[in-house]
């Protein structure tokens, strides 16, 4: 119902040429299936491609049309039956003549340069940490140096996850967040909210069946940025501990339990009791607020030190998901 005159919004177009030609970049032998790509060069003119199975191409948006002498660039990944797709791919800041991107796909890490006046490539490997390299279709955004991974499937197990992994591009170092997604989530999308890049949305998905879901999960940045860069030995000693038990079925019926059990605890607690448990959380450090829950709080016959760390994700999340922000 728009008059003649009015610009009509939320419309998809052809892409075409000077002839009204329509443009297609995909060749008919290549899939583009879970396909990732970002912009480059520096008249941002070049579109990097990255796809299945191994391959980058650069498309020249300018002239619309392929780099023919880069053409099929074989990207140095670790073997893998799946190969390239559903991955990530972000851009780093320009470095002179040169387009810095990095890349994560199950095992393989890659920081890709690519020199614009001598057209060639160049890789380094990069860590990739034991708890995401079997994930693919993760939610991804780059944010102030950092990636953050958000949910993933697990390509063996067919199962997906609720974590939240960040990466520092920097320091090429991994950490876990304490932070959940409300639910497993994979196949969707993560994106910053303009204009000010105060949240990040994160929208779409799969179901257990493989069916879109119609989801908008919204998150403030301020929760992420203050995520530590490095996972200090100990820290990392006890991170590899818990993947490593974690694969056990028992084990991980009984976090399930264990997680279920507390978070139902702090949501039938009174207001009174939780304002409590909130002034200890903040105030006392992290052993010592453990020493106050199991040896001095009204509910130490009902706490054993295992319980804490459910009892502490029940409370990050309360405060996570009801900042004012949130």
């Amino acid at each position: 119902n728009e008059s003649k005159g009015e610009h009509a919004w939320n419309e998809w177009i052809d892409l075409t040429d000077s002839n009204n030609k329509k443009i297609v970049i995909s060749k008919d032998e290549h899939s583009y299936k879970g396909v990732r790509a970002v912009i480059g060069g520096k008249d941002d003119n070049l579109l990097f491609i990255s796809r299945f199975p191994k391959n980058m191409d650069v498309f020249d948006l300018s002239k619309m049309e392929f780099v023919t002498t880069i053409m099929n660039e074989r990207l140095p990944m670790k073997p893998h039956e799946y190969g390239l797709g559903y991955h990530c791919l972000v851009k780093r800041p320009i470095e002179g003549q040169c387009d810095i991107m990095v890349l994560f796909c199950l095992q393989t890490g890659l920081c890709i340069r690519f020199d614009e006046q001598t057209q060639t490539f160049t890789y380094k490997q990069l860590n990739v940490c034991n708890d995401i390299a079997p994930l693919k279709y993760y939610a991804f955004e780059c944010i102030d140096g950092h990636i953050l991974f958000f949910g993933g499937c697990n390509l063996a197990t067919k199962k997906k996850t609720d974590a939240i992994h960040c990466y520092s591009i920097a320091n090429d170092t991994w950490t876990k967040s304490r932070h959940t997604l409300p639910s497993p989530f994979c196949g969707g999308v993560a994106v910053l909210s303009p204009p000010d890049h105060s949240s990040i949305h994160i929208l779409g998905g799969m179901n257990d069946d493989h069916r879109p879901m119609a989801i908008h999960f919204k998150t403030p940045l301020q929760c992420w940025t203050a995520l530590p860069l490095k996972i200090d030995k100990e820290e990392r000693k006890q991170e590899q501990l818990s993947l490593s038990n974690s694969n056990s079925n028992s084990n991980s019926n009984s976090d399930v339990q264990g997680r279920s059990k507390w978070i139902l605890w702090w949501n039938q607690m009174q207001s009174c009791e939780r304002e409590l448990v909130l002034e200890r959380f903040h105030k006392l450090t992290r052993q010592c607020f453990e020493k106050w829950l199991v040896d001095d709080s009204q509910w130490k016959s009902s706490i054993k030190h295992d319980d804490v760390v459910w009892i502490t994700f029940a409370i990050e999340a309360y405060l996570l998901f009801n900042s004012k922000d949130s």
